[in-house]
């Protein structure tokens, strides 16, 4: 079963995304028909060219004012390269288990943090996700026409008469809308509730994230669609996610548009 959730992977490129793919790494080809049927036939070949250094030069390159590939390989790309980068920093992994040590939770061991940030499953789910929301629009609840930003406890007032595969959409929704809000728009949710304008903070949202990842990766949906084990991974490394969204957006300049 497809969701937005796992709506593609690396099999489901556009030719264009392969073609740029394969433009970016074999830069010597004149002829790149053969290197794109390739790729296309073995995603093993694919993920090696994408992890290289040149096909995230070609992405973030100033000079490529207009990419025309699409949001998911853009954000898999952006999001793999970074991931894998910060799975190797001291700092980043002090920043993660000073978190938890400060809240009386259990340490993760180095291998722990490195394994989950190199995981191409939560890479390709990220992509998705972020594909999803890269527009504020969605961060807004579709059922509304006002301006604002969607109340946790709508949707879980929503749940108590949802059926089992809307439940699941929105528990699932919940704990993706989190992550996005603690990491791509703390700043946005920090000064609100530092100056009062909300009363809860990022660490409130946090806690229905983790929370509610655990719920949706239950639901019987989820297996259906193959997205428990994923599921499972988000609500148990939550933090070190949101931690990772977050210094992505600083480092890499990623942004959400606004259209």
């Amino acid at each position: 079963m497809r969701t937005y959730m796992n709506a593609l992977s690396l099999n489901d490129f556009s030719e264009i995304d392969l073609q740029f793919i394969a433009e970016s790494y074999a830069t010597k080809h004149k002829d790149i028909t053969p290197i794109v049927q390739y790729i296309r036939q073995d995603p093993e070949a694919l993920l090696q060219m994408i992890d290289d250094e040149k096909v995230l030069r070609a992405l973030t390159n100033k000079e490529n004012v207009v990419l025309l590939v699409s949001p998911f390989l853009f954000f898999l790309i952006i999001v793999r390269h970074a991931f894998i980068a910060y799975s190797r920093e001291d700092e980043f992994q002090d920043r993660v288990n000073d978190y938890k040590e400060s809240r009386g939770r259990l340490i993760w061991q180095e291998e722990q943090i490195e394994d989950l940030l190199n995981n191409i499953s939560l890479h390709l789910y990220l992509a998705n996700m972020l594909s999803f929301f890269s527009s504020s629009s969605k961060m807004n609840d579709p059922e509304k026409t006002q301006n604002g930003w969607i109340y946790i406890t709508d949707l879980i007032q929503k749940l108590e008469s949802a059926s089992p595969s809307d439940g699941f959409y929105i528990q699932a929704f919940i704990g993706n809308y989190t992550l996005c809000l603690t990491s791509l728009y703390k700043e946005y949710v920090q000064n609100k509730y530092r100056y009062g304008k909300r009363l809860v903070g990022c660490e409130y949202y946090a806690s229905f994230g983790e929370k509610f990842f655990k719920s949706a990766s239950e639901s019987k949906v989820a297996k259906e669609s193959g997205l428990t084990e994923i599921l499972e991974m988000l609500s148990m490394g939550y933090n070190i996610v949101r931690f990772a969204l977050d210094e992505l957006k600083h480092r890499e300049k990623l942004f959400i548009t606004s259209s």
